[in-house]
């Protein structure tokens, strides 16, 4: 897909894969793709997640099939999400994309999370071309991670609010995705974050957690109508993480206790979401699990990560 992505030659893909290594667009109901820059932001943030547990800069060096892993990092991720940046202000923003909620490529838009994501993900490639010698991919990196950082807090951070997208629109300008943002820390401004958890009870729903955003779909025929009024875990997840940065433990415990409750009256598994509007497309009773079942990303995984997070609060205590 380079006539979305700039004709940059990249190698994380911006959906998905299928089995033999070939791209999927997705597809919704409606029938639009949608590309998500956010992808090649959150795999770099792993490589520095993995180096910094494991202490392993030979990984760098590690053969791949364009060269060493080093190089296809930095030539296949970094300099495509570089090259998919535009100007904001006196800083960057990565371009408009369909981000974390896989909205259609038609209504794209410029979302906050895409552009913390990269910078995210830049902070712990930044390091990386030392250990190999690179120095001026170092400092070119270093240089546009500043300007990534200026044009967030002037594209997101408005009237003293932290917004979902840099376009103006109630269903995204407070969403689950904006948690995140603050947990990997890229907003740290004490009264920004107070005013977010603030603003998350417009997201609650009647099975007791959050929904990912404020939905404006008017259409019940759509899938979207229907999916964005369930309750995510995701957003209940990273809701329980930040409690904790927060020193909220109670708060943070509910949440994780309930869930979990939840798991181990359905044979231990934690699904996406859990039923808020009893539908066609999501049946049952209100919190019931629903959505993919069993999630990995949105499950799963998505428990492992504010767990382990918690182990590293706590060994900072």
């Amino acid at each position: 897909m380079r006539a979305q992505t700039a004709g940059a030659d990249y190698q994380i893909s911006v959906v998905r894969y299928f089995g033999d290594g070939s791209e999927e667009p997705f597809f919704t109901q409606e029938g639009s793709t949608n590309i998500e820059f956010d992808d090649w932001g959150e795999a770099l943030w792993v490589l520095g997640e993995y180096l910094r547990q494991y202490d392993d800069p030979a990984l760098l060096t590690a053969s791949t099939y364009r060269g060493p892993l080093y190089e296809a990092a930095r030539d296949y991720i970094v300099w495509p999400l570089l090259a998919n940046t535009e100007a904001y202000k006196e800083g960057l923003i990565v371009a408009a994309d369909t981000s974390i909620w896989e909205e259609r490529q038609k209504d794209k838009k410029h979302f906050a999370f895409s552009t913390a994501a990269a910078i995210v993900g830049l902070r712990d490639f930044a390091d990386m071309p030392r250990h190999v010698g690179d120095e001026t991919a170092h400092t070119e990196v270093l240089k546009q991670l500043a300007e990534l950082e200026r044009g967030f807090n002037a594209a997101f951070i408005r009237g003293g609010k932290l917004r979902g997208t840099l376009e103006e629109g109630v269903k995204n300008d407070i969403g689950g995705a904006l948690l995140q943002i603050i947990n990997v820390g890229v907003v740290a401004d004490p009264a920004v974050i107070h005013d977010t958890l603030e603003r998350m009870e417009l997201l609650r729903v009647a099975s007791g957690g959050y929904r990912r955003v404020r939905s404006t779909y008017t259409d019940p025929a759509i899938f979207e109508y229907w999916y964005e009024r369930q309750e995510f875990l995701f957003v209940d997840f990273n809701l329980a993480e930040l409690y904790w940065r927060l020193g909220k433990n109670n708060e943070a415990d509910a949440i994780l206790k309930r869930i979990v409750d939840k798991a181990r009256a359905d044979h231990d598994l934690i699904p996406e979401m859990y039923v808020a509007v009893p539908c066609k497309l999501f049946p049952g009773q209100i919190g019931d699990p629903t959505g993919a079942l069993p999630m990995v990303g949105y499950g799963a995984g998505e428990f492992i990560l504010p767990i382990l997070e918690l182990e590293k609060l706590k060994g900072h205590s």
